[in-house]
């Protein structure tokens, strides 16, 4: 297989947050496929870090997900997610590359490791 089709391997679907408020007031999140998309992968090891909620350490695990650039991507935001072989993952960056004209999308993201 050529070096460029090995370069965007696995499916991802890039989702949207969609907030609703009930009768009673309650906020509920949906989340809806923008786009499924071909990318590239790469994975780095397993960290602790702090979280904010109870002041407890948890492991994440952290990716860089490497999608060729589309207008329906240039949608994606800090609140999207990353689905990729059935786990959310957390958008934390986005990065078009080359600035200007970006042929491709660097988007970095976390999740809680199992």
């Amino acid at each position: 297989m050529p070096a460029a089709f090995q370069e965007y391997s696995e499916r991802i679907a890039i989702e949207q947050p969609t907030r609703a408020t009930d009768a009673q007031g309650s906020v509920s999140t949906t989340w809806t496929v923008l786009k499924t998309v071909w990318s590239g992968v790469k994975i780095s090891g397993k960290s602790s870090s702090e979280t904010t909620d109870l002041d407890q350490r948890a492991a994440h695990q952290s990716a860089r997900f490497t999608v060729r650039y589309s207008a329906a991507l240039a949608a994606i935001t800090s609140a999207s997610r990353v689905v990729w072989k059935g786990s959310a993952w957390d958008i934390l960056s986005i990065t078009p590359e080359p600035p200007g004209r970006p042929e491709k999308l660097i988007i970095e993201a976390r999740r809680k490791a199992d």
